[in-house]
């Protein structure tokens, strides 16, 4: 179990280094994990715990693909998304 938590924030840690984008989904990410840990190795439930596991998980890993799209993008000489005007 402390293998896999040190993974886990190491993970979290090296997120950073993608970028701001992937840096908070490594963030979110571990924090999902916590709320496993939590349900599984203590007696507190956090209300609709399920939801906001599934929640923090799939908002972690969309923000880490995302910056790894973009860094792909822009190492691959991808235009730059246009931005439109208000």
């Amino acid at each position: 179990m402390v293998i896999y938590g040190l993974a886990l924030v190491l993970m979290a840690m090296l997120s950073t280094g993608l970028g701001e984008l992937a840096g908070v989904g490594g963030a979110i990410f571990l924090i999902s994990d916590g709320l496993i840990a939590l349900r599984s190795f203590t007696t507190m439930e956090l209300p609709g715990a399920s939801f906001w596991i599934m929640l923090s998980y799939v908002v972690g890993q969309g923000l880490i693909a995302m910056e790894v799209i973009q860094r792909t993008g822009r190492e691959h000489g991808a235009p730059a998304p246009r931005r439109s005007r208000p």
